[in-house]
C-alpha cells in the first residue's frame, strides 16, 4: 500500500460516507475523533439487531442450517440485549428469530435460490484503483444469475417501513453505487444489478403501561370458536372474540404456521432489480473522493487540538483558545446539521452532548463515550500502512 515516498492512504467506507450525508459533525465524532471515532455504549440496538440478523443470515446461506443460524444471531445480539428492559429484550429476540425463520421460508428467498447461484457471502471488497483512496464494503451476497451468467449484489435491510417511499431512496443510494466499483475490480466484470431485500421489523407501540414490538413475528390475533381456531396477522376490524397472542406462547417454528405464508411474504416481499447507471456511479465517486480528501486534510489539522483538550491543566483562557482553533476547523469541514440533533420523529443524535456541552466535547471519552470498534479489516490495514509510512519518513529525515 503506502510507502515512504507516497502520501498517506485515504480510507473510507459506506457507513462513514452515509453518516457524512446525515450530519458532518456526526461523521467527525463517530469516525474521525482521535483517528478512531467514538460512540455511546447504549446507542446500539439497531446496530446490534441488524448485525445479529446478518450473522444469522450468513450462517444460513452457507450451511442451510436454520437452527445454527438462529443460535448465531442471538449470540451476536445478546450483549446489546443485556442493556434493555426485560420485555424489550424478550420481544427483540422473538423478532430476530422470526425474521430469520421468515426469510428461510419466504417466497423471496426461494426465488433467489431458483434464479441465482451464490458467489460470495459477506466478503469484504476493496476498491483502490485510484490512489490514494481505499474504499471498503461488505456486500451481503454476490450472486450469479443462472440464465444470463451476470453478477448481482444482494443487500438485506431490516426496516420499519416497506412503503414505496422507502424503496425509491435506494435507486441512487451511495452504498449501491460504491459497491459496483468494488465488484468490478475484485471479480473483473461489471455488476449487472442490485437486489434490495427489505425485512419488515414493525415498530414499537405503547398503550397505557404496555409496550410492544408490533410485528407479525412477535404478535398475532387468535379466535377460539368452539373446536375451531382462527389466526390473523393483523388485528381484525371487528375484533370482539379475538385475543392478542405473543409468539412465545406458541413458540418457533410453529408460530410461522399460525401467521401463514401470506403474512411472511408481506413482511419479506419480493422486490425488483435495481440498475446502477455508470454515469451516476462515476459522479458519486468524484464527489466522494473530493470530500474524503478534504476530511483527511482537516483530520491531520485536528490532531494537536484533540490531544491538548484532553489535558486538564489549562487555564480557562488557554482552553478557550484551543477550542477556538479546533472549532474553526470543525465549522469549515464538519458543519452541524441541526435537524439531526433532536428530530421530531425517531431517536435523537447520540452526540448531542458532545456537540453542545463544551466540557464533554473536549474529551468525550471521559464523559461516557467509548472508542468505536471497526468492523472492516481493511481499515486496520490502511492505518498500519500509514503508520509505518510516517515512521519511515521520520527515519529518513533523521538520516
Amino acid at each position: 500500500m503506502a510507502d515512504s515516498t507516497t502520501q498517506p492512504l485515504i480510507y473510507f467506507d459506506r457507513s462513514r460516507w452515509e453518516c457524512d450525508l446525515q450530519c458532518r459533525r456526526m461523521r467527525y465524532l463517530q469516525y474521525e475523533y482521535l483517528g478512531e471515532g467514538c460512540r455511546l455504549p447504549s446507542y446500539g440496538w439497531e446496530l446490534g439487531f441488524g448485525g445479529g440478523w446478518h450473522e444469522g443470515a450468513r450462517i444460513l446461506h452457507e450451511s442451510d442450517d436454520i437452527l445454527a443460524a438462529v443460535a448465531a444471531a442471538k449470540s451476536y445480539f445478546q450483549p446489546y440485549a443485556d442493556t434493555m428492559a426485560e420485555w424489550f429484550q424478550l420481544e427483540s429476540m422473538l423478532l430476530l428469530e422470526g425474521l430469520l425463520r421468515g426469510w428461510d421460508r419466504s417466497t423471496a428467498r426461494n426465488r433467489l435460490l431458483q434464479e441465482y447461484e451464490t458467489v460470495d457471502n459477506e466478503r469484504e471488497l476493496v476498491y483502490n484503483e485510484r490512489f490514494p483512496f481505499v474504499f471498503a464494503c461488505r456486500p451481503d451476497q454476490i450472486l450469479r444469475h443462472r440464465r444470463t451468467g451476470k453478477l448481482a449484489y444482494v443487500e438485506f435491510k431490516t426496516t420499519n417501513s416497506v412503503k414505496a417511499e422507502w424503496f425509491r431512496q435506494w435507486k441512487r443510494a451511495p452504498q449501491l453505487l460504491a459497491t459496483t466499483l468494488a465488484v468490478r475490480q475484485i471479480y473483473g466484470e461489471d455488476l449487472d444489478h442490485v437486489i434490495l431485500q427489505p425485512l419488515y421489523k414493525g415498530y414499537e407501540s405503547k398503550t397505557g403501561e404496555q409496550n410492544r414490538l408490533e410485528s407479525v413475528f412477535t404478535y398475532a390475533w387468535r379466535s377460539l370458536m368452539g373446536t375451531t381456531t382462527q389466526w390473523v396477522a393483523k388485528r381484525p376490524t371487528s375484533w370482539k372474540g379475538w385475543d392478542r397472542v405473543r409468539a412465545d406462547e406458541i413458540g418457533y417454528p410453529a408460530w410461522l404456521g399460525c401467521i401463514g405464508q401470506e403474512a411472511i411474504d408481506a413482511a419479506i416481499p419480493v422486490t425488483q432489480p435495481i440498475y446502477m447507471e455508470p454515469k451516476m456511479v462515476e459522479n458519486w465517486w468524484q464527489q466522494a473522493s473530493q470530500r474524503e480528501a478534504e476530511i483527511a486534510t482537516s483530520r491531520s489539522q485536528l490532531i494537536p487540538y484533540e490531544a491538548a483538550l484532553q489535558a486538564e491543566d489549562w487555564t480557562a483562557e488557554e482552553r478557550q483558545q484551543l477550542r477556538a482553533g479546533r472549532d474553526e476547523i470543525l465549522n469549515k469541514t464538519f458543519q452541524q446539521n441541526f435537524k439531526m440533533c433532536e428530530p421530531t420523529w425517531g431517536k435523537g443524535c447520540q452526540f448531542l452532548n458532545a456537540c453542545w456541552l463544551e466540557h464533554i466535547g473536549d474529551n468525550p471519552l471521559a464523559a461516557g463515550y467509548e472508542v468505536r470498534q471497526s468492523h472492516h479489516e481493511t481499515e486496520s490495514v490502511v492505518k498500519e500502512a500509514n503508520r509505518q509510512s510516517t515512521t519511515n519518513k521520520g527515519v529518513d529525515n533523521n538520516e
